[in-house]
């Protein structure tokens, strides 16, 4: 089980940067990703989300299935 968040829903265009700056839809959002990541642009698969861990060296990152997820959003932060 694993704390993160959500990055990209189905269908949006996911594109990280030379230094981890994240693109959803080419609207930079305040999230960073590791510097050593780069992708895209690329577009998130049906039933699937772009899911980046709260310790991305523990808990990971990538596409996830929505089947997957055990809690619900209780907040969401801009």
């Amino acid at each position: 089980e694993w704390i993160g968040r959500v990055i990209a829903l189905p269908g949006d265009t996911l594109e990280i940067k030379f230094r981890g700056d994240m693109f959803v839809n080419n609207s930079l959002i305040p999230q960073k990703a590791m510097p050593i990541l780069r992708t895209g642009p690329a577009i998130v698969p049906d039933d699937t989300v772009f899911y980046y861990g709260e310790n991305v060296k523990v808990s990971g990152f990538g596409y996830i299935e929505s089947s997957r997820f055990l809690g619900k959003i209780l907040f969401n932060f801009p």
